[in-house]
């Protein structure tokens, strides 16, 4: 008969095994429901079987190996199923496992896995701290995919906090060493990034030639699954360019590679931009069936942060409908589930329309107490663009009720941002605020000088609502 330790030695080796076949299931099968399913049946068992590698780790070659091991073996399933802070739990265990320098490798990965589960939580230092930690050991042991991979990551966090210069720099520096590499997907994948980063710059016949090569590779290696993910980024493209009608096509194509696949994950997300599509549009019944049911998929999949995602585009889309009342049900659900799992980029964005509802439905109290915490939250995560314009937010509620004082103080707040970061969309904005602000107070000298200014951003910028503030003016004057 085993002894104790024999038996949760064979317990741990058991389970491990699963979670590498629920890994294999989502990594080749491209199966997310199967490889999530199997691992939910299982999770209770692979998670003794973890804790007891990690303490008992120091005691033979083996357990050590085994507890390195579960901290890698679901390294893209468990990225779905856990939260991101026992993932970070996980890899710690890992780390502390290692015995350099023969597992520097392991250790990278693990340093740019903990990255990636920091960016989640929306720690961008940390997750920087450990992508730049993860890069050094990748150059040291001249590991050319590894490096890749890193400044893919490290371009996609400085992309969400809105430093767009400094991603396109490492998205730039992945594709050399993709091509370099002649890694076909990973070329592909690091085009939509940097296409992303040339759209938000502005750059968008270059943002368009990266996603056409794009969609050319994959559709060469013959990767359905790569090329949907190509083509629901065109839908981005498109959709944001104002011409809705081939973003729909796109997602729609993405979408029937998504159930070709049985990748239900995919399909969730593509449901999810076309509800968008469909907003903008001002489909909203389209809109809503489309955005329930991705909502029915993410909570299949158990996935809260797709659920709180949904949540709170489908009170968007009520709120652009006229429901205010339903929209704001569904931003008050997600925000205890964001809260809950620690998004707070997206718990900020949704007490922000939260406020945007309620100041439709002229409740400028509960719109006050909205903007300053996701005004909080935005100065928490160092999102000064969006702290900038929660600052907007807050002059027009102010003005709304009377109070132009506060109103032109939270404006001047938003101007100094726009101006420090050089955004000058929002800065054009704060000014023309907040030249309605001085006229009401009667200083219409100091009004029309910033009316004045933001016209000319607007003109400068190409702006359509340039004619339209040009025609206030001239109202305003006349």
């Amino acid at each position: 008969m085993p002894s104790l330790r024999e038996a949760l030695l064979r317990h741990a080796a058991y389970y491990l095994e699963v979670l590498r076949a629920a890994e294999n299931l989502y990594s080749q099968d491209r199966s997310v429901y199967k490889g999530l399913e199997r691992i939910n049946e299982d999770w209770e068992n692979i998670k003794v079987g973890q804790a007891w590698t990690r303490q008992h780790a120091d005691g033979d070659e083996p357990t050590r190996v085994m507890c390195m091991d579960y901290s890698r073996a679901g390294a893209y399933i468990l990225e779905l199923y856990q939260h991101p802070q026992e993932r970070i739990h996980w890899l710690e265990s890992g780390l502390s496992c290692l015995q350099e320098p023969k597992d520097l490798a392991i250790k990278a990965m693990y340093l740019n896995n903990m990255g990636i589960a920091f960016a989640s939580l929306g720690q961008s230092r940390r997750a920087i701290e450990c992508y730049q930690q993860s890069l050094a050991i990748a150059q040291e042991i001249g590991s050319r995919s590894g490096e890749s991979a890193i400044f893919n990551n490290l371009g996609n966090e400085f992309f969400t906090h809105n430093k767009v210069g400094d991603a396109v720099k490492h998205y730039q520096r992945a594709l050399a060493m993709v091509r370099g590499l002649n890694d076909l997907l990973g070329e592909a994948s690091t085009l939509v990034n940097l296409g992303a980063a040339y759209k938000e710059q502005g750059h968008k016949e270059s943002a368009f030639e990266c996603l056409e090569q794009a969609l050319k590779i994959t559709r060469s290696t013959g990767d359905r699954h790569c090329e949907g993910f190509v083509l629901s980024n065109l839908g981005n493209f498109y959709s944001d360019e104002g011409q809705i009608q081939r973003g729909v096509e796109c997602y729609k194509e993405a979408l029937s590679i998504d159930r070709e696949l049985n990748d239900l994950r995919g399909e969730g997300i593509n449901l999810g931009k076309l509800g968008g599509a469909y907003t903008k549009l001002g489909e909203h019944s389209a809109a809503i069936e489309c955005y329930e049911r991705s909502l029915l998929l993410a909570r299949k999949l158990g996935s809260l942060h797709s659920e709180a995602v949904i949540l709170h585009d489908l009170g968007l889309t009520y709120r652009k409908s006229g429901d205010l009342k339903r929209s704001i049900e569904c931003y008050e659900i997600a925000l205890p589930i964001m809260h809950g799992i620690d998004d707070q980029h997206n718990e900020a964005v949704a007490l922000q329309n939260l406020g945007l509802a309620y100041m439709s439905m002229d409740q400028s109290q509960q719109a006050i107490n909205c903007f300053e915490q996701a005004i909080k939250k935005h100065i928490e995560l160092g999102d000064r663009k969006n702290e900038g314009i929660n600052y907007g937010y807050l002059g027009k509620t102010y003005a709304r009720i009377g109070e132009t004082g506060q109103a032109i103080e939270h404006y001047e707040r938003a101007l100094a941002i726009a101006r420090e970061i050089g955004d000058k969309r929002n800065e054009g904005a704060a000014l023309w605020e907040k030249g309605v602000a001085l006229d009401k107070s009667g200083m219409h000298v100091e009004a029309r000088a910033n009316y004045i200014a933001s016209l000319e951003i607007h003109s400068q910028l190409g702006d359509d609502s340039a004619e339209l503030l040009l025609s206030l003016l001239y109202n305003k004057e006349s």
